[in-house]
């Protein structure tokens, strides 16, 4: 079974994160929004999407499926997901990277090599040599 880390939980990640616990996965959703978490690990929404809290409540009764702030649950996790905002830069025609790049210092301190995959923009990371942990 894959262990995926879901790094942001807004409506994105938190539904990605609920929709992979289902599919079988073991799934922890990070978020550096205590109350958020708290709501989500409750089993509530912060936001309405239809069908949704069934599938959340579903997901954590199944135990595949956890909420914390805490990054450093990200360790071991076979595949992290980035789902956090990507807004533009000031003055510019570009996005600004900074809240989504796994090459902060905090997130590779805690999350060792691993497939990162953002979904809040149209790329992908992979850093050499992991796409083969994809095929396990």
């Amino acid at each position: 079974m894959t262990k995926l880390t879901v790094i942001g939980c807004g409506y994105l990640g938190a539904v990605h994160a609920a929709c992979m616990a289902q599919l079988g996965h073991d799934v922890i959703g990070i978020d550096v929004d205590a109350p958020k978490v708290a709501l989500l690990a409750s089993g509530r929404t912060p936001f309405f999407e239809p069908g949704f809290e069934e599938v959340l409540q579903s997901a954590l009764a199944s135990g595949r499926l956890s909420f914390t702030s805490d990054m450093s649950a990200a360790k071991g996790s076979d595949v992290h997901f980035v789902c956090v905002g990507t807004p533009q830069k000031r003055n510019e025609y570009a996005a600004d990277m900074a809240l989504s790049m796994p090459r902060s210092p905090r997130s590779s301190r805690t999350c060792p090599p691993a497939t990162w995959s953002s979904a809040s923009q149209p790329s992908r990371w992979e850093r050499p040599g992991d796409w083969r942990t994809l095929s396990r």
